[in-house]
Parts: C-alpha cells; structure tokens; sequence
C-alpha cells in the first residue's frame, strides 16, 4: 500500500554540478514538486518527470525477479520512504537519490530496452486482478513512455538526475 502523498518526482542537473548534487541531492529539486507537476503550465515547467504514484510498479518492473540482478534503471526507481517512529502512515520522510551523468545514459539505454515481452512477462496482460502491480498495463506503459523521453533527453544533454520518492 502506498500512503496517501507519497509520489515521485525527478529533476535533470547540468553536470558541472556533479560535486554539489552528489553531496547534496536535495538541492537540485525543486522547493515544490507537486506545485511543478500540477500547478505550473506546461511550457514553464522544469526539466522532470512525475510518475505520481506509479513508483512501486516501476519497481516492480525493474528490480530482480531473485533469478538475475535489478535491471540498471532500476537504480532511479530503488527506495524508500522512512516512517517517523511514533507517527505511522502520516509521517515519513522522503528517498531522495542522485545518479551521476555518466550513469543517465545507461538507464535510458536499459529503459528503452525494456520489450512488451519483459513487461508480459514481469506485469501480465491487463488488469491489476492478475498482478501483483497497482495499476494497469497501459497506465504503466504510458509512464514508462514518458520515462524513456526524460532519460532519453537528460542522456542526450550529459545531464544527472535527481529524484524524490516522499
């Protein structure tokens, strides 16, 4: 179950950054992701994607099948929200991770890799009845559409990314 708010958000970051982000990933997103998502036009958006509450199944999708290793995109979809000890589902405090611009292209190469076969075989056919994901095969391949454009682009501009999962 994933809790109510909890969402993922990723940023690109120019690489002569690659000292600060590392250090400190939180700086290179923005002050209000969900304000960038929701409320900001289009043409004035930042460079990010927004996988809303589809994180768990890009997890899924990607991490081991305990017969072979994550697949390398899985590394921008790993983590965890952390919950406050006395405060349960209300409180967390979010995953927040950079990936290096040297790694950008490998995910992007490994997103775009992933066949309709790899997804059958990890998601199933249709409806979440018959999986053990959250939501449907075509929202998760309409996402995943939309992932590909963001790496594909942050690859092709030697850009990092940063993402929050909280």
């Amino acid at each position: 179950m994933v809790p109510m708010g909890i969402r993922y958000y990723a940023y690109t970051w120019p690489a002569e950054d690659i000292d600060q982000v590392l250090r400190n990933p939180g700086a290179a997103l923005s002050v209000d992701p969900f304000a960038d998502a929701w409320l900001t036009p289009p043409d004035e958006q930042p460079d990010m994607l927004y996988l809303d509450k589809m994180w768990p199944d890009f997890q899924q999708l990607t991490a081991s099948d305990g017969r072979e290793h994550p697949r390398p995109c899985h590394r921008m979809f790993e983590g965890e929200v952390s919950y406050c000890a006395d405060e349960g589902w209300s409180c967390w405090h979010p995953w927040i991770r950079a990936i290096a611009p040297d790694e950008t292209g490998v995910i992007a190469r490994d997103l775009a890799a992933l066949t309709d076969a790899e997804i059958t075989a990890r998601f199933g056919t249709g409806n979440t009845s018959e999986s053990r994901f959250r939501n449907t095969r075509s929202t998760l391949c309409t996402y995943l559409d939309t992932a590909r454009k963001f790496t594909e682009r942050a690859a092709g501009q030697g850009r990092g990314l940063v993402y929050l999962i909280g």
